[in-house]
């Protein structure tokens, strides 16, 4: 999409970026105010970043250490697993609440060491997974 402007066109650019920002700014502030995010996912909290999580994995494991207990902590990319796949299309596989989905990622099993449950909500309605 072009903008045409008097001063070359830089100015309007610049304006059609701050518009971009402002619908993302109120689009973010609207599911921030329906959805309720746990503390725990610092991607989508507020002044919590990845340094924080990282941290707070470190303090965890400094105290095991000093228990002499084991820990183990698997860090999964979240955006390579969802990003990936279209919106449409995951709605669309998760409307049927009575569905069951069977997941193909061999890496994810082997870290969980058993079958993996998890549960997803669209439009009030759950869909679980195995």
């Amino acid at each position: 999409m072009e903008l045409k402007h008097a001063n070359g066109g830089k100015r309007a650019f610049i304006v059609f970026g701050t518009l971009e920002d402002l619908e993302e700014r109120i689009v973010d502030r609207r599911i921030h105010e329906i959805v309720k995010f746990s503390d725990n996912l610092c991607d989508f909290v507020s002044s919590c970043g990845i340094i924080d999580a990282l941290h707070a994995a470190r303090l965890l494991l400094e105290k095991h250490h000093e228990k002499q207990k084991p820990v183990h902590i698997a860090f999964l990319d979240l955006e390579k697993a969802f990003d990936r796949v279209s919106c449409e299309l995951i709605c669309w596989r998760f409307t049927e609440t009575s569905e069951r989905v069977q997941w193909e990622s061999e890496e994810l099993q082997a870290l969980s060491g058993s079958d993996m449950l998890s549960a997803l909500k669209i439009q009030g309605k759950v869909a679980s997974s195995t």
